[in-house]
């Protein structure tokens, strides 16, 4: 099967086969597991074991899914390993070059990991692993031969729990890449971060922002600064994000529907309050025809009234996620704390949505993430940061996370804050700001008032100043 490289992947794919160890830096839509996958591909002869980690067991499953599509004309054999108790259920006939394990089902028991491999070298084929940080230990604990591990989303790898699994496959593989938009960064060179040498290796590619906009990758963020008022009308904080939340899909439907049926993401502040945003908004979603869908850690999903059923509650939101997102006129609502807020491969998120502020750099950035990817029709990614009330420190953080985040990928400022919405009038141009970041503020007149953020931001005769 050929695939087709663009330059910044083929940048990608020099630097892993020039190094045996490394990082690798590229925003969100750079197709970096295209890439890995392609470079695997020299390390799929018999004997040979690749580890593929993820965060989550739901992206270790749409990590084999990608295998599974891009190489089918390569003989392996597979199993994830994680605490997921979903089976696998594929149709055989159609994966004529897979070996069958049995027991299909995921596993962290070192015996049967070792089982595989062992089936693996009496079948003369490669073993790949999928498995994620939490199970990692368990691949170690197996004491097989690793020749090559891939970590997606590796700033995951920096994580107090994480780092020691990550560490010992390492030290044992014959090569160890990491791949992430958000490299983290300790004090210490012998610490968990990037500039841990031993571990990560070397900065050996780095895919800046531009690239990808350049070759439709992705689309530019927009920065959407929405001052909520509805703290102040006595509402309690569930009723406060559903009537916050309502407002703004209005003003997404009013003032940016050039972008066709929007898709939003949004980021609640727990487990309550989506559920309880979930049974309030739903005839007002559905009679404004969106789907409303959620997720979280104890409830599982949820289209609408309907309750995801298990097994594989997980892989089945997903499954409708995806289906919902190929659909270009089909508009939904998807609620969730942070589960989505990396690896998801939905393109067609018109909008991300931060209810809740409070969060690091590094997930904030992934959340955006998602709603730049390029799709059909798609013009840009908004970015909508919430101020609840009078309260500035949580929002501005957020957003100066955010800025700071895109200026370290190399978004121009100026791209940054183009469109913001504010209080000016149509077409105003702000002169006191240097010439090279001039920038319109659209009043879309519904209520939305200009924040302390925005002010402080483009009253400031230097901006890269309150960036820092």
């Amino acid at each position: 099967m050929t695939l087709t490289l663009r330059p910044y992947q083929q940048e990608m794919l020099d630097a892993m086969a020039e190094n045996k160890k490394g990082y690798l830096t590229a925003g969100t839509g750079a197709g970096k597991t295209f890439t890995f996958i392609t470079d695997c591909r020299r390390f799929l002869t018999p004997g040979n074991v690749i580890v593929v980690v993820a965060p989550q067991h739901l992206l270790s499953e749409q990590l084999f899914n990608e295998f599974d599509r891009h190489l089918p004309d390569v003989d392996f054999v597979y199993r994830q390993v994680s605490t997921d108790s979903k089976t696998w259920q594929r149709d055989r006939n159609n994966l004529k070059f897979r070996v069958k394990v049995q027991p299909q089902s995921s596993t962290t028991f070192v015996d049967e990991i070792e089982q595989t491999y062992s089936v693996a070298q009496k079948a003369q084929q490669p073993l790949i692993l999928f498995s994620t940080y939490k199970s990692l230990q368990r691949v170690v604990s197996a004491n097989i031969p690793v020749t090559v591990a891939y970590f997606d989303e590796a700033h995951n790898a920096a994580n107090v729990d994480n780092f020691p699994p990550v560490k010992s496959i390492v030290e044992v593989a014959d090569h160890s890449y990491f791949f992430t938009a958000t490299p983290c960064f300790s004090d210490s060179p012998t610490g968990r971060g990037f500039g841990n040498t031993a571990v990560y290796g070397e900065h050996i590619a780095n895919i800046k922002f531009g690239d990808l906009v350049e070759y439709g990758s992705i689309v530019e963020p927009v920065l959407h600064l929405a001052h909520s008022n509805a703290e102040k009308r006595n509402l309690d904080e569930i009723s406060a994000d559903v009537d916050t939340l309502m407002e703004i899909v209005n003003h997404y439907e009013t003032k940016f529907c050039d972008t066709g049926a929007h898709k939003i993401l949004v980021s609640c502040r727990g487990t309550a309050n989506i559920q309880g945003m979930r049974l309030a908004m739903i005839k007002w979603a559905n009679d404004k025809g969106y789907d409303l869908l959620s997720v979280d850690s104890v409830n599982g999903g949820y289209m609408n009234e309907m309750q995801i059923s298990t097994p594989n509650a997980k892989g089945k939101f997903l499954g409708k996620l995806n289906e919902l997102g190929k659909d270009l006129t089909q508009k939904m609502i998807v609620l969730h704390y942070d589960m989505l807020g990396e690896g998801i491969d939905v393109k067609a998120f018109t909008g991300t949505i931060f209810i809740r502020n409070i969060m690091s750099s590094i997930k904030a950035v992934q959340a955006m993430g998602r709603v730049i990817r390029s799709s059909p029709g798609k013009k840009y990614g908004i970015v909508t940061v919430v101020q609840h009330g009078d309260d500035t420190d949580d929002a501005w953080h957020c957003m100066n996370k955010i800025v700071d985040q895109l200026l370290k990928q190399g978004v121009p400022v100026s791209g940054i804050l183009t469109d913001v919405t504010g209080r000016g009038k149509e077409e105003e141009i702000v002169e006191d700001l240097n010439k090279d970041l001039k920038q319109r503020i659209a009043d879309y007149d519904i209520q939305w008032q200009h924040s302390m953020i925005i002010q402080d931001l483009l009253s400031s005769g230097d901006p890269l100043d309150i960036l820092g």
